[in-house]
């Protein structure tokens, strides 16, 4: 049996359902096998990863308190979110050594592989943060809680140093 993601909301009267059937709205299209673990998200629902033991969720799960800043590490060897794997499209490719982003509705930003910034949007980060690279590569992932950011995870090219209550470096790399 596959275990699907909950779905809320819906254009067909909302409500949630798994691979086998659907629940007063739409069926859910994501899933994983079951017997898997799995932490919940909010009010321990059944779809997100669970955090490993020495993890620090800086929001998601048990933290719904949005991030007031983000501290990334751009790596050119990116990699794909071990906690994100719904809400994030940053791809794990290779990316420039060198290159200029633009980070909406933070500004812009000229980075070399191992720069370190730190994020703090004026009005609070938005659901979503939306990288554009100056050869016209963009990539997202979600900053509203909904999915998990956890000191450690990776997104594309930028790893996840600090925020909240996650100070660096308290973690190992998701990638091990």
């Amino acid at each position: 049996k596959k275990v699907g993601y909950e779905v809320y909301g819906g254009k067909k009267g909302g409500g949630y359902g798994d691979a086998d059937g659907v629940y007063g709205g739409k069926k859910a299209s994501y899933g994983a096998n079951a017997g898997d673990e799995y932490a919940g998200k909010k009010g321990g629902k059944k779809g997100c990863t669970p955090l490993r033991d020495d993890d620090c969720e800086i929001c998601g799960i048990n933290n719904w308190s949005r991030p007031s800043s983000l501290k990334l590490k751009y790596i050119s060897d990116g990699a794909k979110s071990f906690y994100q794997t719904y809400k994030s499209n940053c791809k794990d490719k290779f990316y420039p050594l060198e290159t200029k982003i633009s980070i909406s509705g933070i500004g812009d930003f000229q980075l070399e592989d191992g720069d370190e910034i730190t994020l703090r949007p004026p009005g609070g980060f938005s659901a979503e943060t939306f990288f554009h690279f100056s050869d016209g590569y963009t990539c997202k992932f979600h900053t509203s809680c909904s999915e998990p950011i956890v000191a450690g995870d990776q997104f594309g090219p930028f790893q996840i140093i600090a925020g909240n209550d996650c100070n660096e470096p308290q973690f190992t790399s998701l990638l091990t």
